[in-house]
């Protein structure tokens, strides 16, 4: 039944009082009391972004010491020294590829392949950066991976100020990325460890020629080294030596020559011995020298030595010289240059045989503050060298010195200005 108005106020007395009991018991920290809080008074808590796990680094996770010491390979270039090592276990290969320029900077490379399949690449350089003062320097310092073997290959990449330029220093975290073209990147590998591999078969077939005066009483005693192979028109000049001996595939590795050279040879020379090998990469042929002193052992690393391209091109004459062997001589040589100033060939007036010229060194010299250019160049016939020019220029005036390996001395021969001269420039047109 409904209450009368006069009972009204005890009523709502007795609902304010029960309402004040249940806020007391209440539990504190209850979404009922978060709810009554101001917003900027609670505490937001947000998750840590997850740590990108980065591979294993060199050497990743492997005992090296477990490991064969297959090859170890060295050569300079300019400031810098290269160390290349092979080391070997069951299906598992490590190379380590490292190139110090001192204070320009380290490049070190680290390769894992399983089954001549790469796995995994690591790369660590860096390169010092000094103060304005000079007094004190931090190297910048980058490390990448490239993780061939898991599905899709990936990159990691990172970049970091170090104290002491140590992989282990460095702590940044990578940036990954997925590697857009992984079958580019692994024929890039195979092209710079090349010199690792077995040398292949090619159509080149070089050997070697090695010319002296046959004359004892000769003013020109040297001999000079030409390497030469069927698929070449003329010789090429390696270096002034003795006779040569080819070095046998198994001693490459003890003399640091890689499996890939396609050949390689030692030539005694002044107490010293003049080891060289050649590498082909791409269209060039890289020949490398080391030297070792028979008394006190080696001087130096292989060193980049020559470099010469196998596809020879028929060299194109662009001017004459004429020389005369005497104002009043009727004797007269012709010789012709490419566009570089190489001589090219030689003829001798009344003769139609060309001699061609072998181009093999170049001297300068200065006496009475006047400098004086010699080049040298070997005579071939049918494939054989049969003597020497040796060219000789001082100011404006040029000599010819020509000697073949049976006579004892030189002739020698002047520039005719007159006949070598053309309306601008050089003679175009043959002296005879």
């Amino acid at each position: 039944m409904f209450t009368s108005a006069k009972n009204l106020p005890g009523l709502l007395l007795l609902v304010l009082i029960l309402t004040c009991i249940n806020c007391k018991q209440r539990t504190p920290g209850t979404e009922e009391e978060a709810s009554t809080r101001p917003i900027d008074s609670l505490q937001i808590v947000m998750a840590a972004p997850a740590r990108q796990p980065h591979p294993t680094l060199f050497p990743f996770g492997m005992e090296l010491s477990s490991f064969d010491l297959t090859q170890v390979l060295g050569n300079e270039a300019g400031d810098c020294t290269t160390r290349l090592r092979e080391y070997r276990k069951d299906s598992l290969r490590i190379v380590t590829d490292s190139t110090d320029c001192h204070e320009y900077g380290v490049h070190n490379q680290y390769f894992l392949f399983n089954m001549d399949s790469p796995e995994q690449v690591h790369i660590f350089e860096y390169y010092p950066q000094y103060d304005p003062s000079g007094e004190s320097v931090i190297y910048i310092a980058t490390e990448t991976i490239y993780v061939l073997s898991q599905q899709p290959p990936k990159s990691y990449v990172r970049t970091d100020s170090l104290i002491q330029p140590e992989p282990g220093q460095m702590k940044t975290d990578f940036e990954t990325d997925l590697i857009p073209d992984p079958d580019a990147l692994q024929e890039d590998l195979r092209v710079e460890l090349a010199s690792l591999e077995e040398a292949v078969e090619n159509d080149y077939d070089f050997s070697f020629i090695v010319s002296t005066n046959e004359n004892p009483d000769s003013s020109d005693p040297r001999k000079d080294i030409f390497l030469t192979s069927e698929s070449w028109k003329y010789p090429v000049w390696i270096n002034e030596g003795a006779a040569v001996e080819l070095i046998p595939k198994e001693e490459y590795k003890d003399l640091g020559i890689p499996k890939a050279a396609v050949f390689s040879i030692d030539s005694k020379h002044n107490n010293k011995n003049y080891i060289y090998y050649g590498l082909i990469e791409g269209s060039e042929l890289m020949i490398y020298l080391r030297v070792i002193d028979i008394n006190h052992g080696p001087e130096n690393n292989f060193g980049l030595h020559k470099m010469e391209s196998l596809e020879q091109h028929s060299p194109k004459h662009s001017y004459y010289i004429c020389y005369h062997a005497g104002e009043s001589s009727e004797e007269m040589l012709m010789l012709a240059y490419d566009e570089n100033d190489t001589a090219l060939w030689a003829e001798f007036k009344g003769s139609t045989a060309r001699q061609i010229l072998v181009k093999k060194e170049e001297r300068i010299t200065v006496t009475a503050d006047r400098p004086s250019e010699d080049h040298f160049y070997e005579i071939f016939k049918d494939g054989y060298p049969v003597g020497t020019f040796r060219l000789t220029s001082t100011d404006n005036w040029s000599h010819a010195y020509y000697q073949l390996q049976t006579t004892v001395a030189e002739q020698k021969f002047s520039m005719d200005q007159k006949r070598s001269t053309g309306e601008r420039t050089n003679r175009t047109s043959p002296c005879f």
